[in-house]
C-alpha cells in the first residue's frame, strides 16, 4: 500500500530477496516486484535461492506476512515446481520475524513466533531488513536506469557488501566476544 504517486509510471516498484540467517549471502536470491509484493515473484526467490540446497533437512523461513504467505505455499510450489515441491513440503517452516509480529493478531503472535519454534534459538528473523540498509542508498540512482544496469548495479552493491563483511567480520567478532566476558 504504498504511495501511488512514489510508485506511479515505474515498472519495478521494489525487490524481495533471501538471505541466510547471519546475512553472510546476501542476497542469495533477489527479483524484482512489480506493484506490491506477489506471492508469485516470493516463491520464484525461495525456490531459486534452495534450488542447490537440497541437502538440508529442515529450513526456516521468515517473512513479514509469514502468516498468510503459508497457507498455500506447498500448492503453489506443486503448481509452479513439481519436481522440488515433495521435496520442500516436509523441510520448510515459516514464521514471522519478531519486529513485525507486533503487528499482528494474537493467534498469529502464538502460532507464527520465534518465541515458541522449536530449533530457532534466540534469532530475531530480520537479518534482511538490516541488510536493506546499503540497497536503499541506492535508489535514488539506479531508479531511472534500465533493467540490465540497474540489476548489475545492486549485484556489484551487495558483492561489494559481503566482500566488507568477510574482510572486517574478525572485528566484529573480537568486540562481541569482550562484550561476552
Amino acid at each position: 500500500m504504498q504511495n501511488k504517486k512514489k510508485l506511479k509510471g515505474m515498472v519495478v516498484t521494489g525487490v524481495v530477496g533471501v538471505c541466510c540467517w547471519h546475512g553472510c549471502f546476501f542476497p542469495s536470491s533477489m527479483v524484482d516486484l512489480q506493484r506490491g509484493e506477489r506471492y508469485t515473484n516470493t516463491n520464484y526467490v525461495i525456490i531459486n535461492a534452495l534450488q542447490d540446497r537440497k541437502d538440508l533437512l529442515w529450513i526456516l523461513l521468515t517473512y513479514d506476512i509469514g502468516c498468510q504467505y503459508c497457507i498455500n505455499f506447498i500448492k503453489r510450489v506443486f503448481e509452479e515446481w513439481p519436481d522440488d515441491a515433495e521435496l520442500w513440503k516436509h523441510v520448510i517452516r515459516i514464521l514471522v520475524p519478531k519486529m513485525h509480529l507486533y503487528g499482528h493478531k494474537d493467534d498469529c503472535q502464538y502460532s507464527f513466533s520465534l518465541n515458541y519454534a522449536k530449533c530457532v534459538g534466540r534469532t530475531h528473523g530480520e537479518k534482511i531488513e538490516t541488510l536493506w540498509v546499503a540497497g536503499k542508498e541506492l535508489r535514488g540512482s539506479t531508479q531511472e536506469m534500465n533493467e540490465g544496469h540497474r540489476h548489475d548495479t545492486l549485484s556489484d552493491n551487495h558483492a561489494m557488501g559481503v566482500f566488507r563483511k568477510n574482510q572486517e567480520g574478525h572485528k566484529y567478532l573480537f568486540c562481541e566476544l569482550i562484550v561476552l566476558r
